[in-house]
């Protein structure tokens, strides 16, 4: 496998992760995991329905981290990346530290950001329709997972994200955000070229 650069984004619900690591995927080559669709994708196939609250999907990580061991979701991600043999690697939603040492163990640069949003943007966000579950900030500030520590300590780099209305201000502000993490990880700005075998 070629040699790996991973990108983790944290972040509470609707702060951008998603769109980021989107932008990244499209216009910078990296294959794009999302921890937090792949939880919920577990759920639905273990419950036959969706997720409905962040205390559900909560409890449901605990239980996954239970029987599959901490570091689960880092160990999806890589395994995607390896599927695809992938050279660059951006994980939306990083839930824990565990799951991003495992990824980190996996990878020869990698680099965490936290992504800042004020409950404000996070609620225009919110209406836009990014983040399928609405969630009150008090949930987030005393039960988002590790989330907290990863946002205020444990990361490498911190971001602020913030609604901008015009599209052409939203995609300078995602190139300028990408620039910054593709730089970080010492990774030549253009796409990689992947070589058909």
């Amino acid at each position: 496998m070629a040699e790996m650069a991973s990108v983790g984004l944290a972040g509470f619900e609707a702060s951008g992760r998603t769109t980021l690591a989107t932008h990244l995927e499209v216009e910078h080559g990296f294959t794009l995991f999302d921890a937090q669709s792949y939880l919920d994708w577990r759920f639905l196939h273990a419950y036959d329905r969706p997720v409905k609250t962040l205390e559900e999907r909560a409890d449901y990580y605990a239980a996954c981290q239970r029987t599959s061991g901490e570091g689960f979701i880092g160990r999806a991600a890589l395994s995607l990346s390896e599927t695809r043999n992938a050279s660059r690697l951006v994980v939306a939603g990083v839930p824990t530290m565990e799951d991003w040492d495992v990824i980190k163990q996996g990878s020869e640069r990698s680099v965490l950001a936290a992504l800042h949003a004020t409950p404000k943007a996070r609620r225009i966000r919110r209406n836009l329709g990014h983040g399928e579950i609405v969630a009150d900030d008090t949930y987030e500030l005393n039960e988002g997972f590790a989330i907290r520590d990863m946002i205020y300590k444990d990361r490498d780099v911190s971001l602020s994200m913030w609604h901008e209305r015009r599209p052409r201000d939203r995609a300078l502000l995602l190139d300028r955000l990408s620039q910054t993490l593709i730089t970080m990880c010492g990774l030549n700005p253009e796409k990689p070229v992947v070589k058909q075998g």
